[in-house]
């Protein structure tokens, strides 16, 4: 099992805030601790999580101020405390109908200060 953690900091460095884009999460990925992306105000691009991904802790992007779009391939559990002072977060793309149905359910829950919408792509579900 892998998981994001402080340290990822480590391999980036410890100020990882500059970064824009992030290519690839790691195929095993199951979660990303509290605060790893906080403050990367720069960061723009997320690939799609994996579906080994299971959850996402609180924190973990908040003050991402110019992330906008999140792909999803699993149900990741979370709370709204992962998106703290995401101001242009507003979209949420998943592969099926279930994801769809498990994302607008999830984010009833959430108040953000944005309505984030919940895309259903229609593509072929990336791997």
């Amino acid at each position: 099992m892998q998981y994001l953690g402080y340290d990822i900091r480590e391999f980036l460095g410890n100020d990882i805030t500059g970064i824009k884009r992030i290519y690839n999460f790691p195929d095993q990925l199951v979660g990303i601790f509290a605060g790893v992306f906080n403050n990367c105000k720069n960061l723009v691009i997320l690939p799609p999580f994996p579906k080994t991904l299971k959850f996402i802790s609180d924190d973990a992007f908040s003050g991402c101020t110019n992330l906008t779009t999140l792909t999803f391939n699993s149900k990741v559990k979370m709370t709204p405390n992962v998106f703290i002072q995401c101001y242009n977060f507003t979209e949420i793309i998943v592969y099926n109908e279930d994801l769809y149905k498990y994302y607008k359910e999830l984010l009833l829950k959430f108040d953000f200060p944005t309505r984030i919408r919940v895309t259903f792509n229609y593509d072929v579900e990336p791997k």
